[in-house]
């Protein structure tokens, strides 16, 4: 019998820093981009102090309206209260391999499309 999994896990990169930082279990968290500090000189009135977009968010910071590939700024707005956190790409491939290491246990062949 061949059996085809698909798994996807929503929310990769701010469930791992949730699970790095248990003190975020249950808070917006928002995986992106920066908040430029205050000591960094803008070019312009209008520049923003929140640069990028959002790479992932928890559960908590969807509830705001915020999802994937906003604006950071935007997201901000929504809410001013959520863990803005840059993106740790190293430490998220390696849980990625970890996990995928556990797959493939289960499996004869795995096709890896992306990170999560």
């Amino acid at each position: 019998m061949k059996v085809i999994l698909h798994v996807d896990m929503d929310s990769f990169f701010s469930a791992i820093e949730v699970r790095e930082n248990l003190e975020l279990k249950g808070l917006p968290v928002i995986v992106g981009g920066r908040i430029q500090p205050e000591e960094e000189k803008l070019t312009k009135e209008s520049d923003r102090k929140i640069r990028g977009v959002v790479s992932t968010c928890s559960y908590e910071a969807r509830e705001y309206g915020i999802h994937s590939a906003m604006a950071l700024s935007q997201a901000y707005n929504l809410c001013p209260d959520a863990t803005l956190l840059p993106v740790n790409m190293p430490l998220y491939k390696k849980v990625s391999t970890e996990l995928m290491s556990i797959l493939r246990q289960y499996v004869d062949k795995l096709e890896q499309v992306s990170i999560d």
